[in-house]
């Protein structure tokens, strides 16, 4: 394997996974509570299988897995955005047409003074658009994406610098004006809180985090 680690966007991601558990478990519930209590494993699958058939789920065609793909480093990346040997803590969203893509990178995957966080967008995941860094001499971790009323919204995680030590500091938020164009980061949440994942939701916003 070469040193330097790459980003694999693939999609079945944990989090793709995740909401795809989530999805089937509320496609369930949706078929009504079942009648059969100690109906076989095999039969309340079919039962599963004939609600989610009935559903949007099974509308079109079926999706297919392509090959994966690496994102970074790669020929299609621009020259602003200097990989360093790790790549990781990665978000994705789909905003005005093109996919946004924010990822940090670092001498290692433990906390460091030199991490970056940078963001780029593609129109045809092949070439690749700089949209920005974020660096202020601690470990950046945990970028999420979150898109509201035709705005893009970006946090972070600001943590300490001691790469054996868990220092969570305070979370940060950017707002996107155009390309390669951010607003000043600036501090949002408790001290110590870090979000984990948005969802819209009409007009508000649902959001966990640790």
């Amino acid at each position: 394997m070469d040193a330097t680690e790459g980003v694999v966007l693939v999609l079945n991601d944990l989090v793709a996974r995740v909401v795809f558990v989530a999805t089937l478990l509320a496609l369930s519930a949706s078929c009504g509570p079942s009648t059969d209590t100690g109906a076989h494993p095999e039969s309340r699958c079919e039962a599963l299988n004939a609600c989610l058939c009935g559903s949007p789920v099974c509308h079109g065609p079926a999706p297919v897995l392509g090959l994966d793909q690496v994102v970074v480093p790669s020929p299609g990346f621009p020259s602003e955005a200097v990989s360093q040997v790790a790549h990781n803590n990665l978000d994705i969203i789909h905003f005005r047409g093109r996919l946004f893509f924010a990822y940090r990178t670092a001498p290692s995957h433990f906390a460091s003074p030199e991490t970056f966080l940078y963001v780029v967008s593609t129109a045809d995941h092949a070439t690749w658009r700089y949209e920005g860094a974020f660096f202020e001499g601690s470990d950046l971790r945990e970028p999420r994406f979150m898109e509201i009323n035709d705005t893009l919204y970006l946090y972070y995680a600001r943590l300490g610098a001691d790469r054996f030590a868990f220092e969570p500091g305070v979370s940060r938020r950017s707002i996107y004006r155009g390309p390669g164009d951010w607003s000043e980061a600036e501090d949002v949440f408790e001290p110590g809180f870090i979000p984990w994942r948005f969802k819209a939701h009409g007009d508000a916003v649902i959001m966990i985090g640790y």
